[in-house]
């Protein structure tokens, strides 16, 4: 009888968790489709100022005929290599190395707007990126019970609220230009699981996804090179996604400004401000970043101050450090969303900072790390 009991309580525990699981996809989805609808709905705004005599519905449909179709050109843009410089904008010619997964993922939304509609392909445009907030939320849990021990329904439930309050918070922009980003904090949580885990061609596919989805990418293969540390086949992951991204961008290779690094840098003007040019910068703008870098920052403290100086905890910090000097160097001032790559580590650091009861064993399984 006490094993039927504890039986139905796994099961209950389980069904929990699908729960949390299906509560955070629907937040998730929520948060995109309201970007997307509020970005209709401003883009309507305009058209019915420009012209009032007209219906409103008609005014929304033309703007998400317009949402759809920026979508469209951008993808447009990517997939031209015959040269990387068609505009005038600082940041355009890195991102064409931004091509391969974007162009998959615009031929779907094709295929759903042609067969069915607009606004099915504009659902399924928001359902993609909250099932990869989704699938980070699954890798940075897994991490968790990996580093911490078993994971209850609470506790994941918890990691579920803070993950999307972080992603919330990052998002707090006119629009969330940048959804690169939210498919490098799923694969940077799906490299740090399968490196932790050892799993070496599993983290070789998130590599590839990665350098697929943005050029940062390239340098993904430090992470399981240093979380496994002194394996021999450990180096394989570092040189996986360059080749990975030679492959991809071979077209792009042959162009001469390719080799020009101007090109890859950010550089100064209206919109593109970061470090070097801080001169230029209002002071208030300054204010304003330093205060959301102080908040995203801030849980960090708290676990430093709990955390364990032990190798796993070292390699975990010396990751979280090389990857937030990258983004204070290489990314705009003020667009945090970039960030969300970094929240895998806050949370595995968490995880060493605040123990399981009776951990014992996880340590020693954790001591190969």
């Amino acid at each position: 009888m006490i094993k039927l009991k504890s039986s139905e309580a796994r099961l209950s525990d389980k069904w929990c968790k699908l729960f949390v699981l299906l509560i955070f996809l629907s937040a998730t989805f929520v948060f995109t489709l309201y970007d997307g609808y509020r970005q209709i709905y401003m883009t309507a705004n305009i058209f019915q100022g420009a012209e009032p005599q007209r219906p409103y519905a008609e005014h929304v449909e033309n703007g998400r005929i317009a949402y759809y179709r920026g979508l469209q050109q951008e993808v447009e843009f990517l997939n031209n290599h015959s040269t990387m410089r068609e505009t005038k904008e600082p940041l355009d010619e890195r991102h064409k190395l931004r091509w391969f997964y974007k162009n998959i993922e615009a031929s779907v939304y094709d295929v759903f707007a042609e067969r069915i509609s607009l606004r099915a392909a504009l659902y399924v445009h928001y359902l993609h990126y909250a099932l990869w907030m989704t699938i980070a939320f699954v890798f940075v849990a897994a991490t968790v019970t990996k580093l911490r021990g078993e994971m209850s329904a609470e506790t994941l439930g918890l990691i579920g609220f803070i993950l999307f309050a972080l992603i919330a918070f990052v998002g707090t922009m006119p629009r969330m230009v940048d959804l690169h980003s939210i498919i490098e904090m799923a694969t940077m949580a799906g490299a740090v699981y399968f490196a932790l885990e050892r799993r070496l061609l599993l983290f070789m596919f998130v590599s590839l996804v990665a350098v697929s989805n943005r050029e940062t990418g390239l340098a993904i293969g430090i992470v399981y090179l240093l979380l496994n540390w002194g394996e021999r086949r450990a180096w394989l992951s570092l040189f996986s996604s360059p080749i990975f991204f030679l492959i991809i961008n071979f077209r792009l290779l042959i162009l001469p400004e390719f080799y020009n690094l101007e090109n890859f840098v950010v550089r100064g003007g209206m919109g593109y401000i970061n470090l070097f040019n801080l001169g230029d910068v209002a002071l208030s703008l300054i204010a304003f970043t330093l205060i959301k870098m102080f908040v995203l920052l801030a849980p960090l403290s708290f676990i430093l101050k709990r955390v364990k100086i032990d190798p796993v905890s070292k390699k975990l910090l010396l990751l979280f450090g090389f990857y937030l000097v990258v983004l204070i160097l290489g990314t705009i001032l003020g667009n945090l969303f970039p960030y969300a790559m970094l929240f895998p580590y806050l949370f595995a650091l968490a995880a060493r900072a605040f123990p399981a009861p009776a951990s014992t064993d996880i340590e020693v399984r954790n001591q190969r790390v």
